[in-house]
């Protein structure tokens, strides 16, 4: 035979052999059953769904059959193929446990803190398969497990809490200066602060699971690990984030994504997670899939989506399990720049609770703080609140522009849309003779104000309803809403959600009424629209005639929307916070 000959048959011959291993499917297992993180069997659920969507794998999940924490989320998030499982108010070590790791090209670690140890011959297993090639992920509370474990701590670096100290490493992080820090003082591992959304910094823009990253990108709300320490053997960070004094941190750039290498075993380990909000990042999703990749193989092909988060902007896509009726639950906060306790109280009900849009006024005087603190929340969905009305008797607001058809006597708006009867002589906006030129410019005015400083305004609505005070307002807004391409109405049919709150009713009456309105919501789309504030500051001095509470009334919303009882009944049943702008979207 031709030796030119022979030797392209060889070269196809080896190419299709290529060929046939790289299309292989990938064979993951997750392996989870025992985590202080309640959501644990949720977020397994959601990393199955996102290994097998990009085509490349195929999921298998091991569960313990004693369980800890998670009991409802167990009952929910069903997995053909995992065995009945016994729920124990403490972790027990399952002695049956022995997964056939050997079987597979990577393992998902979804254990977390406390979990009970592994038996001799499940432990010797597991060293065996990484020692020999196989492929390891290590997700969130995972680097909390099994802290008496020598092996499992240098596989994954660094961890945290169980009683690690200076004698299982030093911490690992980069300093101010950008330099990496093996720092061997004493110490417990294993601290944050509140959730946050925060910065993702690369330190390694070439290696294959963040190659095509942005160098910077914004993660979603989550917990941010720091003070992790371990053995950090043959480890290499190659994403950080800082984590500030401000919020009990260590002002130090914390790792988030690293490499481990034991034996011929690949380990991506990624403390990201904390909950399904955390794991719905795209930057979560991505490192995922790209990091279990090359776990596995040692290479990437699995490519960088558009939606990728960006320096300044974070991007998360909410999680429909289409197998299960969903309970979602649109929060909305209206009139944030109407004073400085408005503002703190809205950003706060977002930072520490379930509200996800927000409405702002342009004319009001505390609307320049407002638009600053907004800019320090990307992700929080941003209403423009058209005003024609000033309701307060202690503090008013006026157009923008010139409008003498809309003003009252002393040059402001008018308190109400309707007549109030229980105030006849107060001015109102139906007993105005509206030119609507000045109405459309203000209103004009109001939506460029706001786009100026927060562009990412996703939709239109308007402060007490002016808009129904006659057909002529209303069609001039639907107008704007379809010029400006800002939504006046949400795109789905939504439940309202009515009867926790109230001015005759206390703080605690009213975190009991949501609590329980929460615990009774069917599947489908619900809408909450409420005035988060504080009893105290500027606005103890808002109110008028027949609504003297108002400070009071507001903070009973503000504890409801950041009432832990309220966060555990939404984790519980599972209900997905959405805001005007995901329901727009489609998401």
């Amino acid at each position: 035979m031709n030796t030119r000959l022979l030797f392209v048959i060889c070269s196809l011959l080896t190419l299709g052999s290529f060929a046939q291993k790289t299309n292989k499917p990938i064979k993951a297992l997750i392996i989870d059953g025992q985590n202080n993180h309640v959501q644990w069997p949720k977020i397994t659920y959601m990393m199955k769904h996102y290994l097998e969507e990009t085509g490349k794998f195929t999921v298998d999940v091991s569960r313990t059959y004693y369980t800890w924490e998670g009991d409802d989320y167990v009952k929910q998030y069903k997995i053909n193929g995992v065995a009945p499982t016994q729920a124990l108010p403490k972790a027990r070590m399952d002695s049956s446990y022995r997964p056939a790791f050997a079987n597979y090209d990577v393992v998902v670690c979804n254990f977390g803190w406390n979990a009970a140890p592994w038996s001799d011959a499940t432990q010797a297993d597991f060293e065996q398969f990484i020692k020999k090639g196989g492929g390891l992920v290590v997700i969130h509370a995972a680097n909390n497990s099994f802290p008496l474990w020598p092996a499992y701590n240098r596989m994954i670096g660094l961890g945290g809490w169980g009683d690690r100290t200076e004698k299982d490493g030093p911490f690992v992080y980069y300093d101010q200066d950008g330099k990496l820090v093996r720092d061997t003082q004493a110490g417990r591992a294993g601290s944050h602060g509140a959730q946050n959304e925060f910065l993702i910094t690369l330190r390694n823009t070439t290696h294959p699971i963040t190659k095509g990253m942005p160098e910077k990108w914004m993660h979603t709300k989550d917990e941010m690990y720091d003070r992790l320490r371990g053995p950090a053997e043959e480890m290499e960070v190659l994403g950080t984030a800082f984590s500030p004094k401000s919020n009990r941190g260590t002002d130090r750039h914390e790792p988030m994504l690293m490499t481990v290498k034991y034996g011929k075993g690949k380990i991506f380990h990624v403390p990201l997670g904390h909950a399904d909000y955390s794991v719905e990042c795209v930057g979560f999703i991505t490192c995922l899939q790209r990091g279990t990749q090359w776990a596995a193989t040692g290479k990437v092909d699995i490519p960088i989506p558009a939606d990728f988060p960006t320096e300044n902007k974070v991007s998360y896509r909410p999680f429909v399990d289409k197998t299960t009726p969903e309970i979602r639950l649109i929060v909305r906060s209206d009139d944030i720049g109407s004073s400085h306790t408005a503002n703190r109280a809205c950003m706060d009900v977002f930072t520490n609770g379930i509200s996800r849009s927000v409405e702002i006024m342009a004319p009001t005087p505390w609307f320049l703080e407002a638009v600053k603190m907004l800019r320090t929340q990307p992700s929080y969905d941003v209403g423009i609140h058209l005003v024609m009305t000033s309701e307060w008797e202690n503090i008013k607001w006026r157009p923008l522009t010139h409008a003498p058809s809309i003003i009252d006597a002393d040059g402001y708006f008018p308190p109400f849309v309707w007549q109030n009867k229980g105030l006849p002589n107060a001015d109102y906006l139906q007993k105005h003779k509206l030119n609507l030129q000045e109405v459309e410019a203000e209103l004009r005015a109001q939506i460029e104000l706001v786009k100026k400083y927060l562009p990412h305004a996703s939709h239109l609505s308007c402060h007490m309803g002016f808009n129904r005070a006659n057909d002529d307002l209303n069609a001039l807004v639907e107008k704007l809403s379809a010029e400006y391409k800002l939504p006046l109405e949400i795109p789905v049919k939504a439940t309202y959600v009515q009867g926790f709150s109230g001015a005759n009713k206390t703080p605690q009456q009213k975190e009991q009424d949501l609590v329980k309105i929460l615990n009774e919501l069917p599947a489908g789309t619900h809408f909450i629209i409420e005035h988060p504030g504080y009893f105290e500051g500027d606005m103890k001095g808002m109110s008028h005639k027949g609504y003297e509470e108002v400070a009071l009334d507001r903070d009973g919303v503000t504890q409801a929307f950041t009432s832990q009882a309220v966060k555990d009944v939404i984790f519980k049943r599972g209900i997905k916070l959405l805001s005007i702008k995901d329901a727009i979207e489609g998401k």
